[in-house]
């Protein structure tokens, strides 16, 4: 019996979720950064 393989649709459909999931860390762990620095930025402004 030969098993069944992902077929290119659902390949896409996964690799396509995985690099949004990718991308959506990125830009959070970004973003967090910048939101940190501003902070920073503030507190010596005061």
């Amino acid at each position: 019996h030969q098993v069944k393989t992902m077929d290119w649709g659902e390949k896409a459909i996964m690799g396509g979720i995985g690099i949004l999931l990718i991308l959506i860390l990125l830009a959070g762990a970004f973003g967090g950064k910048k939101l940190a620095e501003k902070k920073a930025a503030k507190k010596e402004a005061t």
